[in-house]
């Protein structure tokens, strides 16, 4: 909601979308979605409703698809630039080793056997489905080694963040392919980067991004 506000600000057109099966999306049983389709998600939007001198603005999961995007053969030449924010890549495997570690040997047996088990998290309440071929999916979609963006990149990562770790951005930042990639660490902020503060930082990463891809497009 507030990029959307600022998109209107600035005079620029913004889609905002809800991957398959969660928002108002087309709803599918929660125990068929992959990974894949949460991206397949993001490429329809890309290839039918923003064509060209698009910047990709991505939080957590939404930062891996991102970069993902970026890489895609058929659409990396549509996007200019790229503004992520906590970015949580190829954070699923770590999860799951995570959210297995404490459960009882039934709860393992069955998740062994290909069933969906409904796990709630101790600290936070949040339930998830863990089903083992979701998890072993996505290490389709991981990115190890260099990654083949090309296109500046701005990267902010709060520093409070329980969620993803801050430190794991800079990785990130060390195997993005392009020259332009600035990573910012924000003390007070945490994962949600909803904040007043951090919203002033993002509103700051947009502008300049914008900025930096109308340079490059004058210039080709």
């Amino acid at each position: 909601m507030y990029l959307r506000g600022l998109a209107a600000e600035l005079g620029y057109g913004m889609v905002r979308y809800d991957p398959l099966g969660l928002g108002e999306s087309t709803q599918i049983p929660e125990e068929t979605i992959e990974f894949k389709d949460w991206l397949r998600s993001g490429e329809e939007v890309l290839s039918k409703l923003c064509t060209q001198n698009t910047i990709l603005v991505g939080s957590s999961m939404g930062a891996w698809i991102s970069l993902l995007l970026a890489t895609h053969p058929a659409l990396k030449q549509n996007i200019k630039g790229i503004v992520l924010i906590a970015p949580a890549i190829n954070f699923f495997s770590k999860f799951f080793k995570s959210a297995t570690s404490a459960l009882p040997k039934e709860a393992l047996d069955k998740i062994e056997a290909g069933e969906t088990y409904l796990h709630t998290d101790p600290a936070s309440g949040r339930i998830t489905l863990l089903r083992k071929s979701f998890f072993e999916r996505t290490l389709e979609h991981h990115l190890n080694g260099e990654i083949g963006v090309e296109v500046p990149v701005s990267i902010l990562h709060g520093v409070q963040d329980e969620t993803i770790p801050f430190e794991s951005s800079i990785p990130i930042l060390q195997n993005i392919r392009s020259k332009d990639v600035e990573l910012t660490f924000v003390k007070n902020s945490e994962h949600r980067f909803q904040d007043p503060e951090s919203l002033e930082y993002l509103k700051d990463r947009v502008e300049k991004m914008i900025h930096k891809v109308n340079k490059l497009l004058l210039k080709a």
